[in-house]
């Protein structure tokens, strides 16, 4: 739907042509048995089960055929490997933690979810992050936003996870939340001025997230590391 608009797009902030202008659709990637920390295929008996929400931010190289230039799946590299590996462990620690004000389902489905379905890393090997937040943002703000908002608005979920990249990892996020807390007892703070992490990646996923289900209190919001990093196995996941 939104192919011409992102082509466009990405050939204006790399000076060169578009990769693919496919997008790479959210998809179930696996039943994850939170009391022996391990993970299935899922079947047609799954499709009840509780949903957590894993988001990444867009897909990159390994996530599409290099020859048809078609979508695989979100996290079809290395990424993925991370998260068959860590999230059923992670959830474990994280709803066994005091922080935590329920207790998780021994079963639950993930569902991949990338913020902006299209490649905004333009199929690069190395990564040129500048370009990729660069094309990130102008999507956002044209029709990733909403399209986002939209794909997220047909769910029921148990609990989200923000694992968008950023830069400083989880310190945007801790700021932002920080920004939200102090403008509750203050509300002019919004119209002083907007700080540069209000801009970082995670912080517009989360602020959206926030828009949808910060209020709903069966839905548990969270945030981590991208699943790339040694930190997402490491520091784990966080309540928002």
């Amino acid at each position: 739907m939104y192919n011409r608009k992102f082509k466009a797009l990405c050939e204006s902030v790399y000076r060169k042509p578009c990769f693919t202008d496919k997008p790479c659709p959210d998809e179930y990637r696996c039943v994850v048995n939170i009391e022996n920390s391990s993970i299935s295929e899922k079947s047609e008996n799954d499709e009840s089960l509780p949903i957590v929400v894993l988001i990444l931010e867009s897909p990159h190289k390994s996530e599409y055929n290099q020859s048809t230039r078609t979508a695989i799946r979100p996290a079809n590299g290395p990424t993925g490997i991370s998260i068959d590996e860590n999230i059923a462990s992670l959830l474990s620690e994280t709803y066994g933690s005091r922080t935590s004000h329920r207790v998780c389902p021994p079963k639950v489905l993930l569902y991949l979810v990338e913020a902006i379905s299209y490649q905004c890393s333009n199929n690069l090997d190395s990564i040129d992050h500048e370009k990729r937040d660069v094309l990130f943002r102008l999507v956002w703000e044209k029709f990733g936003k909403s399209d986002f908002e939209r794909r997220m608005r047909r769910l029921e979920p148990f609990a989200v996870i923000n694992a968008c990249t950023c830069s400083k990892q989880n310190s945007t996020i801790k700021s932002y939340i920080n920004r939200c807390n102090r403008m509750m007892n203050n509300p002019n703070i919004r119209n002083k001025y907007k700080p540069k992490y209000m801009n970082a990646l995670n912080v517009l996923v989360q602020e959206s997230l926030d828009s949808i289900w910060k209020s709903n209190q069966n839905v548990d919001l969270l945030y981590s590391a991208h699943p790339s990093s040694p930190n997402f196995k490491s520091k784990g996941l966080f309540f928002r």
